[in-house]
């Protein structure tokens, strides 16, 4: 994991394969899913879904939760298997038997993908009332709240999809959170709600933060907010 991450030393994947593969030989489950994260990104290895896979279901025997979340990811986006969202939610279910939250939000956005839009809402507002999602991540809870806001905008509740975004962008204050991607998403979805209730004066302001994220340093996005 030290050469994997760069913790105190340089990132060296051929090392890292080396010694997940010593652990993965003790059954380590965490070993078996780093091996099955490197073939999945390609990181000092070819891209293979299907070695990804492999190392998935092994480390899944061995009740590794977040390898559940994974190979139901590659059910779900097909990643050397046929789509099959069915058999993701089966994974993603497992997964959070064996306590993963982010699982949680995984089921929520199968049922968005689906259309199942105000089955998908009643999932989320469980869970945003749960310990689970209190203590996730900063970033499992801005990806909860995007999820709440796109969702109360389907169903034409732009008011409410408005406080959503807004809570992201208080979120990041308050955690001083950097995420240049996530705060030019939470401006252009915010400006987009408050459009539609035709509260252009203030929709105009979030698109000038936007664009200012969209143009900063490197991080340059192609977007058209025009055809929005």
């Amino acid at each position: 994991t030290m050469y994997y991450f760069g913790n105190g030393v340089d990132i060296d994947y051929s090392k890292a394969m080396e010694w997940y593969l010593k652990a993965a030989e003790l059954d380590d489950p965490e070993a078996h899913r780093r091996i099955g994260t490197m073939y999945y990104f390609g990181n000092g290895v070819d891209i293979d879904y299907s070695k990804a896979m492999d190392w998935y279901l092994k480390a899944a025997e061995l009740d590794d939760p977040e390898a559940h979340r994974r190979i139901g990811k590659l059910y779900e986006f097909g990643d050397g298997v046929d789509v099959d969202l069915d058999e993701a939610l089966i994974w993603y279910k497992s997964a959070v038997k064996l306590g993963d939250i982010n699982s949680n939000i995984a089921i929520i956005e199968l049922d968005y993908e689906k259309g199942n839009w105000t089955s998908a809402l009643e999932k989320i507002n469980i869970f945003m009332q749960t310990k689970d999602f209190v203590n996730s991540s900063i970033y499992d809870r801005i990806s909860t709240l995007e999820l709440l806001g796109l969702l109360k905008s389907d169903l034409n509740d732009f008011e409410s999809s408005a406080i959503a975004f807004e809570s992201i962008l208080s979120l990041i204050q308050k955690d001083k959170y950097t995420g240049e991607l996530t705060k030019f998403r939470a401006h252009t979805n915010l400006a987009i709600q408050q459009a539609k209730m035709n509260r252009f004066f203030e929709s105009e302001k979030n698109l000038d933060k936007a664009m200012e994220y969209a143009q900063n340093g490197d991080n340059k996005y192609n977007w058209d907010i025009a055809n929005t």
